[in-house]
């Protein structure tokens, strides 16, 4: 037996809350494979991978609309007023220490805009809404992922 695609099989086991359904994947996939072929089987695995992934999602979303949609939102809000937020701790941070005087200007506001505002502050709100969300965690961040690409674009 050749094993399925990795990436597919990794993809389910994020929304599967345990290894029972990826089991039952490669099961199936053995039997797809000695049946069908190698390439068939890794079709078929694809395939089976993206309706599994959809009926985890739709379940997770089923059991807790509100509170998963609650998570969503709250975080899409703070993502929405992290330049704010960044704004005004730089001048907090400017207030309080002479950071000037070690680096120019431009170069901190373009690294504290670029670590903080873009990576920092939206992977620390990211994390919490999964913490918050938790056993529906890639449900809610991929969510957030898909709306703010949504709204951005």
């Amino acid at each position: 037996m050749t094993s399925p695609p990795r990436l597919a099989l990794w993809l389910v086991s994020l929304f599967s809350p345990d290894e029972v359904i990826p089991g039952d994947l490669l099961e199936e996939y053995a039997t797809v494979e000695a049946n069908a072929g190698r390439s068939s089987a890794r079709r078929w695995f694809w395939r089976q991978s993206g309706r599994t992934i959809a009926h985890l999602a739709s379940s997770q979303f089923r059991l807790a609309p509100w509170s998963n949609t609650a998570v969503m939102v709250g975080a899409y809000v703070a993502l929405w007023y992290t330049p704010w937020v960044s704004v005004t701790l730089a001048g907090a941070l400017l207030a309080r220490y002479p950071v000037y005087e070690y680096i120019s200007a431009p170069a901190f506001w373009w690294i504290y805009e670029f670590l903080f505002g873009t990576v920092i502050v939206p992977i620390g709100i990211s994390l919490t809404a999964a913490r918050i969300a938790a056993r529906r965690e890639m449900l809610v961040t991929s969510g957030l992922a898909v709306t703010v690409i949504l709204v951005s674009s």
